[in-house]
């Protein structure tokens, strides 16, 4: 099961999905393991759907990157 981590961390893997890197790359860059990064990418990508991607990037304070 993966590690809860801050929001900051979170908001942190979001950015660089956003900019395109591959999970391997953001668990290293992160300092978290591939599982853990995976799961928030999964759980980013679910909000997205369901809301929009504007809104799930706003709640994680990363305005400016669409």
């Amino acid at each position: 099961m993966p590690a809860r981590i801050s929001p900051q961390k979170e908001s942190q893997i979001v950015d660089l999905c956003l900019r395109g890197l591959g999970q391997s790359e953001m668990a290293r860059r992160s300092n978290l393991s591939q599982s853990t990064v995976s799961a928030v990418v999964s759980r980013f990508k679910e909000e997205a759907s369901g809301n929009s991607l504007e809104v799930a990037c706003a709640r994680r304070g990363l305005r400016g990157l669409l």
